[in-house]
């Protein structure tokens, strides 16, 4: 899910340490590079995914049924604790607003609907503050979590939710667009984007495991640092209902679409 071409190396050899740990396990039907060429919703629903990540509300709303959990990340990155994450609110270095509720008729970039770190989070956050279902002038829909930081620092979107990790990741490789944009708040705690695979119990144990001895292995420590990786904790469908709750909390108070 964080996708980056600056991280697509460290990414390649994370899979491969993961693929000859699952070999040494006796598991042969592991590819041994990643597939990149296919939009990540085909991936997730694909019969034969062998390990994948998505985020945690399609995981709830639309893929509980179809897929298993192998584990949760824990991301050394702003807003992470332990195996969890936070979306941070970001607005122009000009923007005078002191909280959300400034921003009544701003303009919101969100990087695409069915997203929780930049439209789920957002909605929830500002559903106190809105007005017969309404509370920003615009929203526009920008394709990524990086568009959506550029709309912003550019001046073209007063806000937008950007997951803590994404925004993390890209304060370290494009320091001067970030620089452009300040942080006014973040939003509640989740887990961290869930690692799954469509395979049965036992082999999602085995990959379990395999990412646990990658994640361990001294000659990856610079792939790690890279990816901000640190570990990965066991976790079930049950630990994302707060994504959804949040969702539910939303529409309970009129405001069931960002807007």
């Amino acid at each position: 899910m964080y996708d980056l071409p600056e991280l697509r190396a460290a990414h390649e050899r994370l899979w491969a340490r993961i693929a000859e740990a699952l070999r040494d396990a006796n598991f042969h039907h592991a590819p041994s590079t990643l597939t990149w060429d296919e939009p990540p919703e085909s991936t997730w629903r694909a019969p034969d995914l062998l390990f994948g990540q998505t985020c945690g509300y399609p995981l709830m709303t639309e893929l509980r049924d179809s897929v298993r959990v192998v584990g949760a990340p824990v991301y050394r990155a702003e807003g992470a604790v332990g195996a969890t994450y936070r979306s941070i609110i970001i607005v122009p270095n000009l923007e005078s607003a002191s909280s959300i509720a400034g921003l009544r008729g701003a303009v919101a970039a969100i990087n695409q609907r069915g997203s929780h770190s930049g439209e789920n989070a957002l909605r929830h956050l500002v559903a106190p503050h809105a007005s017969n279902g309404h509370y920003f002038a615009e929203v526009v829909e920008t394709g990524s979590h990086l568009a959506s930081v550029e709309l912003v620092a550019r001046g073209r979107a007063d806000v937008a939710a950007i997951d803590s990790v994404t925004l993390t990741l890209l304060a370290k490789l494009y320091p001067d667009l970030v620089a452009r944009v300040r942080r006014l708040t973040m939003t509640e705690s989740v887990p961290s984007l869930p690692f799954i695979t469509a395979a049965d119990e036992s082999t999602a144990t085995i990959l379990r495991g395999a990412l646990n001895v990658a994640l361990a292995d001294p000659e990856l420590a610079d792939v790690r640092e890279t990816l901000l990786l640190e570990s990965v904790e066991p976790v079930t469908h049950a630990d994302y209902e707060p994504i959804v709750a949040m969702e539910a909390d939303a529409g309970a108070r009129g405001y069931p679409e960002i807007r």
